[in-house]
């Protein structure tokens, strides 16, 4: 899977997004037809017109040339599965959908229902789950419109939970360091406070025991404030 999330990619990462999200769902789909007593023929037929592995690819200039993310040959460890030209542009635009539709806004200002929201959005395309109808009965021997429908409701969900989880795990390392910037920021400030008012005590109040006093409490603050610079630099 590619791990940037953000919608502005390069031709070859949204190629990239393609193979690894669409290509993988419908991967995923097709496996686990073989988990069901009775194979529905039909689903199988249709992710096996949309899919191909990438050997085949290898041999197809056009493919190489137009669809295919030569960064993605050092995350194969065999078997990589790709999308079929004649599904490609489909699948980029479901996947660009499917981008717009959940972003780190989405989850800052639906927190609760964020996933929800967003996937509905993507399943409400009329004209994507219309091109999608077309494109398999061009191309695979399935007539059945309820079959087709099927395999969409499995494939296109499968791609929005994959891409959302990408974005949400960025998300949450993003505020995690940034929680963890205000706690640090606060105990700074804290050993500041305490060093200030060390110093102001030792100056209204004279004499040697005070004296002595302030400097251990102004030591005391410095040694947080480095184990603190310490910790950060380590983390």
């Amino acid at each position: 899977m590619i791990s940037r999330v953000t919608n502005d990619l390069t031709l070859a990462e949204e190629a990239g997004e393609v193979n690894g999200f669409v290509g993988w769902s419908a991967q995923s789909a097709s496996g686990l037809l073989y988990f069901i007593h009775d194979i529905d023929l039909d689903l199988k037929l249709i992710y096996d017109c949309m899919t191909m592995y990438e050997r085949d690819a290898l041999n197809d200039e056009e493919y190489i040339k137009l669809y295919y993310d030569t960064n993605m040959a050092m995350l194969n460890h065999g078997g990589l599965t790709l999308i079929t030209k004649p599904f490609f542009s489909w699948a980029k635009r479901l996947m660009k959908t499917v981008r717009d539709a959940f972003t780190k806004d989405s989850i800052d200002r639906n927190p609760h229902d964020c996933f929800a929201r967003s996937e509905k959005s993507v399943m409400s395309d009329k004209t994507l789950r219309t091109d999608f109808i077309l494109l398999c009965k061009k191309h695979s021997e399935v007539e059945s419109l309820d079959s087709i429908n099927k395999a969409y409701e499995i494939i296109v969900p499968k791609v929005c939970h994959a891409r959302f989880g990408s974005v949400f795990r960025q998300w949450k390392a993003e505020n995690v360091i940034k929680h963890e910037n205000v706690a640090l920021r606060t105990k700074l400030k804290a050993g500041a406070d305490k060093k200030r008012k060390s110093v102001e005590s030792a100056t209204v109040t004279p004499g040697l025991a005070t004296a002595k006093k302030a400097r251990n409490e102004e030591a005391e603050s410095d040694v947080a404030e480095a184990n603190v610079n310490i910790e950060n630099m380590t983390c």
